[in-house]
């Protein structure tokens, strides 16, 4: 623990920036004209890349800076906004002393947040996206959990919201069973029960956005320059057969659904960036899972290219793609069924179905049907 003398003339002011600790059971005591505040030595660093989110960037720091647990470090990371986002931050900054702004040349969400780690002084670290927000007990729970049972990384439940302000959990298979022995298999292959379209799926931690990580566990590792799924991949080379995770039901992230951004719109090359991420996972995992966890890897991202190509009448593109040696004799009867019996999604198993029968126009028609 350690502790703060604040003159008593600037105790208002003080009070509304200082990093105070609540679940350490923060107190104040007048004397000798000072305050003296009991503060945790914990610092959680919280990284916030930030590009063209103006309309969404201040609900999302207010729900940081109101956190209960108050020693954070805020490292909002503005990657090169053209937009109004720049001085959004440095205003910020003005306003709450734990902010730390970092102004770079664009170079994606990856690039931001190694930048953020390389900067970030907390034991602790924590990522928010900057058009998500967050419950304001998110920290504090996550932290007592991580220290409570002496973890290395703590995952917290998420809810999605949509932009007609709907929200809806996302409940995932087993959250509560997660085994140190089993956490890749997990990783990999476990996917949420609500649906909206036949592969629209997370896995159990598949985000880094909904997790507090011991910053040492992290050292030298950086996301890789990958524009989708670099979380899933940071998380492969993070977790180790020795790494301990913790994991709290509560729904804490909020991760907005904006039809706008980039994970909801189809273009090739994001088929092509999606592709080169999913080669560089397999060739990461092949010799951490057994075949049965990594052919239902490969059943699901198959089926995933069917499901993006055909909803935006790609069929030639998706026969290209099938041409590639990773997905022959793939589709076999013993791959659909072992991946069917893990799925209880009616709609996913529609899927899977004309997948496995390469019944694609059906398919395409469905999809649009639903």
């Amino acid at each position: 623990m350690m502790y703060l003398s604040i003159p008593k003339t600037k105790t208002k002011k003080y009070l509304n920036t200082l990093s105070l600790n609540l679940a350490d059971k923060m107190y104040f005591k007048l004397k000798n004209k000072t305050i003296r505040c009991k503060m945790s030595n914990e610092k959680i660093s919280i990284i916030v890349p930030v590009y063209k989110v103006e309309q969404y960037l201040n609900k999302c720091v207010n729900s940081i800076i109101n956190q209960t647990y108050k020693n954070l470090e805020i490292i909002l990371v503005d990657d090169g906004s053209p937009d109004n986002c720049p001085k959004m931050c440095d205003d910020w900054a003005k306003k709450d002393g734990r902010i730390k702004v970092i102004h770079k040349q664009n170079g994606g969400v990856a690039n931001a947040r190694n930048v953020g780690i390389d900067s970030a002084t907390g034991k602790y670290v924590g990522f928010v996206d900057s058009d998500d927000f967050i419950h304001p007990t998110m920290y504090e729970k996550l932290i007592d959990k991580i220290k409570k049972e002496n973890a290395d990384i703590c995952a917290c439940r998420f809810c999605n919201v949509y932009e007609d302000n709907k929200q809806k959990n996302v409940n995932e298979i087993f959250l509560e069973k997660l085994d140190s022995n089993n956490i890749i298999t997990y990783l990999l292959t476990n996917t949420s029960q609500e649906k909206q379209t036949y592969f629209e799926s997370y896995g159990i931690m598949g985000s880094v956005c909904r997790l507090l990580i011991k910053k040492s566990s992290i050292g030298d590792l950086r996301f890789e320059n990958l524009k989708i799924t670099e979380d899933l991949l940071f998380l492969l080379k993070l977790i180790k057969p020795n790494t301990k995770i913790s994991v709290i039901t509560d729904y804490l992230y909020y991760y907005f659904q904006r039809t706008s951004s980039a994970m909801h719109n189809f273009n090739k090359n994001k088929i092509e960036e999606r592709y080169k991420a999913f080669k560089i996972i397999l060739k990461e995992i092949e010799n951490k899972v057994d075949k049965n966890t990594l052919n239902r890897f490969k059943f699901y991202n198959y089926a995933s290219l069917a499901n993006e190509m055909l909803k935006n009448n790609q069929l030639e593109l998706l026969k290209e793609y099938l041409k590639d040696d990773i997905f022959v004799g793939l589709n076999t009867k013993e791959t659909y069924k072992a991946e069917l019996k893990n799925t209880k999604n009616f709609k996913r198993k529609v899927g899977y179905f004309l997948v496995h029968k390469k019944m694609f126009r059906l398919y395409s028609f469905l999809i649009k049907k639903v």
